[in-house]
């Protein structure tokens, strides 16, 4: 109960703060705040939505579920700003969820090793490390901390089955499976987890055994085949999923050759944080090339590692279960499928650096016995680097406070960041401080010139500003790569009407209105657009339609009297 108690103190003490924190304004509008499906909490309808949606390029209806389950009681209106969603709840279920599976984590080694130290060890490795702060602070990665909880449950299942094997402890297994593949796909590889487990330190297979072990393989690997069938089912779903919301990139836009070099550095580079956690970032853009020098570089360490493992896999076998569980559990996400543009993410060794963790608590319970009198000094190496983990953990948190302490802290330690200059200039955008988000979206275009989002918003800036001429040129690039985005139309067609080019505005604004026929914005701005060509009667039509669609629009209103007015001038003359 000690050692429990500690990690519980430590891991409430140290996320306290984040009951404070905001959403940051990248995925958690989302996931959360500007989703109405959220928003609205436990329906019917919303607990339909949860299991037939594909929204975010996933399949994972637990994780809807579990943050509807958050909302306040007077609940946010899909409306609401973000900065005035409370992020308290949804923050401090993420803390409970991560803290529960570092215990069970802790239960768990205990259990089937016996030895209090190194479970100790590699459960508050696991609460207490820098890199996870990312899946417990950052409200849109739920299905982070949500997938490990069923993920600690199911091996804690197994193992009960494999010590009393009863039918009804199986079918639990692989229920808590299926609910940790319904909260976030990454769970697919818990089967050949199941299978290390089996070498160390269930010791189902003995690897010492001189023959005979073929049959046993084939054996428990035929226990294991229903679930290798659902990760099999969730594996093409996620793909399907991942490819219809476009998060799937093609070989013409990131070729082979560079995936596998990016997924060469990306594995070192993880154990590499996890031996050194600084410099850590929301977001590492993919560079367009990978020094060949660093690929190899990377290669050989991956490889020299494995072949240590492997060289004591009969003496020290914890050093090749804890590395082929690293190596098994991050290959979904290490960038062979290259979803999305970033290089790496901290959060991806959520689950996978419990086998690193595996590997360093296990040797130094060796060392501690093989070397009695370099005890002391052992001690106080493995305290001081805990002490500084809880600190680095502490800092890192705070970085998780709001979009600017984040994205600033993006942008110090990563160069070229686009994406981390793009939400640093939503975030300044957010609080109507125009000249600092200009100054940022113009930062990030300049790394991506295709960067649709920024060249958006650096549009909607400058018109707030009343620079509509200066809005024209970046709104009509963002038009041509992406012209099925109906704000971007709008925005295009307001500022071009308000330049006094009405017949080029007419195009976007009825594009707009024929991908979002219920925007207000849409009509009223079509609206204008046909009352500067003097078509009054088209005019009123539009604005009244803005005003059917929402009362309160005042400008609307505003316009609509002075299209009555044209039209009543006009009638005189």
């Amino acid at each position: 109960m000690g050692i429990a108690g500690g990690l519980l103190l430590l891991v409430l003490g140290t996320y306290l703060p984040v009951g404070d924190f905001d959403f940051v304004n990248y995925d958690d509008p989302l996931y959360v705040a500007a989703n109405p499906h959220v928003t609205a909490g436990w329906s019917a309808d919303g607990v339909r939505w949860a299991f037939t949606t594909l929204e975010r390029a996933n399949w994972q209806p637990l994780t809807w579920l579990s943050l509807m389950a958050d909302r306040p009681p007077l609940g946010p209106g899909e409306d609401t700003p973000l900065r005035h969603v409370p992020a308290g709840p949804y923050h401090w279920t993420n803390v409970l969820l991560h803290l529960a599976s570092s215990l069970i984590l802790f239960g768990l080694l205990k259990r089937i090793t016996g030895a209090s130290g190194p479970s100790a060890l590699a459960a508050f490795l696991f609460a207490m490390h820098p890199q996870h702060v990312e899946s417990v602070a950052w409200v849109a990665e739920r299905k982070d901390v949500l997938c490990a909880l069923f993920w600690m449950l199911a091996l804690w299942s197994y193992v009960s089955y494999v010590r009393r094997p009863k039918t009804g402890t199986y079918l639990l297994t692989l229920l808590l499976y299926c609910l940790g593949l319904m909260a976030k796909p990454m769970v697919i590889t818990l089967p050949l987890v199941f299978l290390l487990l089996d070498v160390w330190p269930l010791e189902r297979f003995p690897i010492t055994a001189a023959g005979g072990r073929g049959k046993l393989a084939r054996k428990l690997v035929l226990e294991k085949l229903p679930f290798f069938a659902l990760a099999l089912a969730m594996s093409v779903t996620t793909y399907v999923a991942q490819q219809r919301g476009g998060a799937v990139r093609t070989f013409e836009e990131s070729p082979l050759g560079s995936r596998l070099g990016n997924a060469l550095i990306s594995g070192a580079v993880y154990v590499g944080k996890t031996l050194w956690p600084t410099r850590l970032a929301v977001f590492y853009p993919l560079p367009a090339k990978q020094p060949v020098w660093q690929v190899m570089a990377a290669g050989l360490v991956l490889a020299g590692i494995t072949v240590l493992a492997l060289r004591f896999v009969r003496t020290r076998p914890y050093l090749a279960v804890g590395w082929f569980w690293y190596l098994i559990t991050i290959l979904p996400v290490i960038g062979i499928v290259q979803v999305g543009t970033q290089a790496r993410a901290d959060r991806y060794t959520y689950l996978p650096s419990i086998g690193l963790s595996l590997m360093l608590a296990w040797s130094g319970a060796d060392a501690w016995r093989r070397w009695p009198k370099a005890r002391p000094a052992m001690a106080g190496l493995c305290g001081v680097a805990c002490v500084a983990l809880v600190a680095l953990t502490a800092r890192q948190i705070a970085y998780w406070e709001n979009s600017v302490t984040l994205f600033r802290h993006a942008i110090e330690v990563t160069r070229n960041n686009d994406i981390a200059h793009g939400c640093l200039g939503d975030a300044w955008y957010a609080q109507s401080l125009n000249d600092e988000a200009i100054s940022e979206y113009r930062k990030a275009i300049e790394i991506n010139p295709h960067y649709v989002a920024a060249l958006e918003n650096l549009g909607a800036a400058l018109g707030a500003q009343g620079r509509t001429g200066e809005a024209i040129a970046p709104l009509t690039e963002a038009a041509r790569l992406w012209a099925g985005d109906a704000r971007i139309q709008v925005l295009l067609g307001a500022a071009l009407a308000s330049e006094g080019r009405s017949n080029e505005a007419l195009p976007h604004l009825e594009a707009a209105l024929r991908l979002m026929p219920d925007d207000a914005v849409a009509h009223s701005s079509l609206g204008i657009a046909l009352l500067n060509l003097g078509r009054n009667d088209e005019a009123i039509a539009q604005f009244t339609e803005a005003l059917r669609i929402q009362p309160r629009f005042g400008e609307a209103r505003w316009n609509l009297q002075k299209a009555w007015a044209a039209k009543d001038r006009a009638g005189k003359q």
